[in-house]
């Protein structure tokens, strides 16, 4: 499918039963997913050197849309396809150096494949923390390359809001216990493991209205 990937563009393409892709009109290799569960990637495809028989394409994930706009990924994109045209090998590089795909790619697949299997405000509460939290700061990092090291300062740098922090490191944990049954990334690879908690304080909160007349109907049944 061919477009011109814009803001109102990519807001108006709407999930189908399968993943597809919408090629850019404008930039050619940049180009965006749409996942079946509605999650948007852009990307780029990069073309290894050499003759015929031996080329092949490599698609880069670059972001999510949302916390990426269309022109931060466009830009990104043309940086990548840059290197390519000034002679370095990319996709060929990429390939040699990965051997898994990157977080944000990771993320993308693992809140399609727990569609239906989750309660689906709990898997739009993971998209949001990937969106927000994980992805802007290690979306573009190889999943195999990730480290207990980086994890631990993602952790540390909301230590101002612990269940939010903890939050975090349970759902890159998840991620990767996901991702090892996948074989997607090597086994006994989880970077989010033996990292300590933060204490959580216990939450009050006062019931509603409803909740109230609902908790008297029950009382007054038993």
């Amino acid at each position: 499918m061919l477009a011109k990937l814009t803001t109102t563009t990519v807001k108006a393409l709407r999930p189908k039963a399968k993943r597809y892709w919408v090629d850019d009109t404008e930039l050619p290799g940049f180009r965006l997913s749409v996942a079946s569960s509605g999650t948007k990637s852009f990307a780029v495809r990069l073309r290894t050197r050499g003759g015929r028989k031996l080329r092949a394409d490599t698609t880069r994930v670059i972001g999510h849309f949302g916390p990426l706009t269309v022109a931060q990924a466009r830009t990104e994109a043309k940086k990548l396809l840059s290197r390519g045209t000034l002679g370095e090998n990319v996709a060929s590089k990429l390939r040699e150096t990965r051997t898994a795909p990157t977080i944000a790619e990771l993320s993308a697949t693992f809140l399609e494949h727990r569609h239906g299997k989750i309660k689906e405000r709990t898997r739009h509460e993971y998209a949001r923390l990937f969106n927000v939290e994980i992805n802007p700061l290690l979306g573009t990092r190889a999943a195999k390359d990730l480290t207990r090291s980086d994890v631990a300062k993602l952790h540390s740098s909301n230590r101002k809001t612990p269940y939010l922090a903890n939050r975090v490191v349970t759902l890159i944990a998840s991620l990767y216990h996901w991702a090892e049954s996948q074989e997607l990334v090597p086994e006994h690879r989880n970077p989010a493991q033996k990292i300590e908690l933060y204490p959580e304080k216990s939450r009050e909160r006062y019931l509603t209205d409803a909740e109230m007349l609902r908790l008297g109907d029950a009382i007054r049944v038993a």
